[in-house]
């Protein structure tokens, strides 16, 4: 890895026309380096253009096109070092344990045949490139004052290009160079596989605004009907055992019986019929009504509609007379609620209610030779009444702001209840289909936001604070008599995703406590882990440590009250924004990858003497001993329970800014209205319970903790 990347994006921006034709336009281009030596790249050019047109005083026309290709080239990432959960960990404590790379420079063996130094630096390759054209055309009819009808056409198009090559990368002994001593794991052959994959979608939208004022009262009101379809088409060519390396093309690979290609095609569409109308009276009360239909191909046409109505009401109470005396220190106060239906059909499958052929290559012995054979069958076990899930959301809220408008305070308090979840309902592996999604449950969420700002000017110098934060808990009600067991649960009165497994009551310390208590496989000892015995088949403690009784829900594993931090100033032609967030509370399991033996280089703890049990501590060093031994004979650690959890949660100084405005007498003299430097820094300061080299934001741990500097000019 290197010790720092490098990155650019230069920008242009045009606008002029007339007074019937406005026009602007703007190119960017990304090009961005990795910390991955020699083998990482991003590029990216973007084209837009966006027209306003008067034909007439009562029709007026828009097009906008956008045009945007990028290249992206990463390491083959057959282990998963790169993205995986082990990610870039493996990178930091393999070097210090097994040997990565001899002096000479030929690859070492690493963990029995795992380096993530030779899969960064051997020549096996992803490249994907994107070309997406996208266009907007829109007609704009005023026939009468306050009315507006709008129609508008939304072609999209898209072409994926990818390739991946893994060449056969071997290791050898430090005092034997001549001999092959293995291949890494994912490494032993040379592959080639080519992707295609096009797509596009069309949206037409037709829809009326009509805004009408009658003295104090203003009536606006909107109907429309928008239709969207899209299709996909993707193919594959792959080819195994490649005889030549350094030739990344399937053309040079021999057609074997294993090769395989694929393609499918895939169309979906959707409808939607939707209607607002909202009611101002003198700007104090505020009513507004909408519905929508909305139709899906991915159900049944017995099931495919789904009607979601929401209403909303908002009181002005600083508008009222009797709150003429308070104007002096409260400038705004304002009430509201609001209720409403939302539905999702985003299910992964596109077709779930009907029968599925997959064909696929079958291979067979044909004397002593092996054959394919295209062959057929089922792929999914078809449901034919799923239909929408649902949330309905009711939410009361307060606008207020004080001391002539500079102390502000909003608060929302909001319920949320999903029905029909759409779940994978578990069915018996003899069907040999994975589990359908259902309309399988209910879902309850409550959840509060507070924000609160103060602005102010003192002198030349104007400043912002603003702070944010929230909280939300989603528990699961009527799940149809099905539950989904795992580290993390959904079960009815659970939260959803609620960490499931066994109580740790600490570390074993004498020979007397393991014979003296409940085991998980009777291969405890000294030094172990110790699991509580919760209940058995008569509802109370039996002596044994088993799944189907000791089991609990341990707690949520969702983040809770996440924060934000806002602070904005400028003086004269200088200005700053800094910003922080993070999450206060968040139950995380410790991954393996951290806690183990193998990574105590980056984690420090597990193999510093003291931190584990060990026959050679003291009884006083082991009484305060944090892991347990290092060798697990009883297999019981890898089992989830509350000893491996960590507060995940984080305070990260995520942004700084400072720009500096050049005078406008200076810039007059260059005919530049504007000009402004700046200088960012993105997650400067992080404090949290990770490894100092994680991100706590990434999933699983497995990204590495980057920083980023930007210098630029607009």
């Amino acid at each position: 890895l290197k010790d720092h990347a490098t990155g650019q994006r230069h920008s242009v921006y045009v606008a002029g026309g007339s007074k019937s034709v406005r026009t602007h336009l703007s190119y960017t281009h990304d090009d961005n380096d990795a910390i991955i030596k020699n083998n990482r790249y991003y590029k990216r050019d973007m084209l837009r253009l966006n027209n306003d047109i008067d034909i007439s005083k009562y029709l007026a026309a828009g097009i906008d096109l956008s045009f945007i290709h990028d290249k992206e080239k990463t390491p083959a990432d057959v282990s998963g070092y790169f993205g995986g959960i082990g990610g870039f960990v493996d990178f930091y404590a393999w070097d210090y344990l097994w040997p990565l790379v001899w002096s000479d420079g030929r690859y070492a063996e690493g963990k029995s045949g795992q380096n993530a130094y030779a899969e960064a630096k051997n020549p096996s390759f992803n490249k994907n490139e994107n070309t997406t054209v996208k266009a907007k055309f829109s007609l704009i009819l005023t026939p009468l004052e306050g009315l507006k009808i709008t129609a508008n056409f939304s072609p999209d198009y898209t072409w994926n290009k990818g390739k991946r090559y893994v060449e056969a990368t071997y290791w050898t002994h430090l005092d034997d160079p001549n001999r092959i001593g293995g291949y890494f794991s994912g490494f032993s052959q040379t592959d080639v596989t080519e992707i295609r994959n096009d797509g596009n979608n069309r949206t037409k939208q037709l829809f009326a605004n009509y805004d009408k004022k009658f003295g104090k009262h203003s009536i606006s009101a909107i109907a429309g009907y928008e239709d969207r379809r899209e299709f996909t088409e993707w193919f594959n060519g792959d080819r195994k055992k490649s005889q030549i390396t350094g030739y990344p093309y399937i053309s040079m690979v021999p057609d074997t019986y294993d090769n395989v290609n694929g393609g499918v095609g895939v169309n979906y569409a959707y409808q939607s019929q939707f209607g607002r109308i909202s009611y101002n009276y003198d700007n104090k009360y505020l009513l507004q009504a909408n519905i929508r239909r909305d139709g899906s191909s991915r159900f049944h046409k017995d099931y495919r509609w789904g009607t979601f109505p929401s209403v909303s009401a908002g009181w002005v109470i600083s508008e009222e007379s009797f709150m003429k005396n308070v104007k002096t220190w409260m400038s705004y106060l304002k009430l509201r609620a609001s209720y409403g239906e939302l539905g999702n059909e985003r299910i992964g499958n596109y077709f779930p209610y009907q029968s599925q052929i997959g064909l696929n290559k079958l291979l067979l012995y044909t004397g002593t030779a092996i054959n394919g054979y295209q062959c057929s069958y089922p792929t999914q076990y078809v449901i034919d009444d799923i239909s929408w899930e649902t949330t309905k959301s009711t939410d009361i809220g307060i606008d207020t702001r004080f001391l002539d408008n500079r102390l502000s305070l909003t608060f929302d308090w909001y319920k949320k209840k999903t029905t029909g979840m759409l779940l994978p309902l578990q069915i018996p592996r003899y069907l040999g289909f994975s589990n359908p999604n259902v309309n399988a449950g209910d879902m309850n969420t409550k959840g509060w936001d507070l924000e609160l700002g103060w602005r102010d000017r003192i002198g030349d110098f104007n400043y912002q604070v603003s702070a944010n934060l929230s909280d939300y808990t989603s528990r699961m009600g009527d799940l149809k008599g099905t539950q989904f067991l795992g580290d993390q649960i959904i079960q009815e009165g659970s939260e959803y995703g609620e960490w499931y497994g066994y109580q740790c009551e600490g570390i074993y310390l004498t020979q007397a406590e393991v014979d003296n208590h409940a085991q998980l496989n009777n291969r405890e000892g000294v030094g172990s882990l110790k699991y509580k015995d919760i209940s058995g088949p008569d509802g109370v403690p039996d002596g044994v440590i088993s799944p189907e009784y000791d089991k609990t829900l341990l707690g949520s594993s969702s983040p809770h009250y996440q924060f934000g931090l806002n602070l904005l100033g400028s003086y004269k032609h200088w200005d700053v924004n800094v910003m922080f967030q993070g999450i206060g509370k968040w139950t995380r399991m410790r991954s393996n990858r951290i806690s183990e033996a193998g990574s105590s280089t980056m984690w420090g703890d597990w193999c510093k003497k003291g931190k584990y049990w060990s026959a050679l501590n003291t009884d006083e060093e082991n009484a305060r001993a944090i892991y347990p031994r290092l060798y697990d004979p009883a297999g019981s650690y890898g089992e989830t329970s509350d000893y491996w959890f960590m507060n995940g949660g984080y305070l990260r100084l995520k942004n700084v800014t400072i720009g500096y405005t050049l005078p406008t007498s200076l810039t007059n003299k260059w005919l530049v209205k504007n000009l402004r430097f700046f200088l960012t820094g993105t997650d400067l300061l992080t404090f949290s319970n990770y490894p100092k080299e994680m991100d706590p934001e990434a999933s699983n741990y497995a990204k590495p903790l980057l920083q980023s500097y930007i210098f630029g000019a607009s």
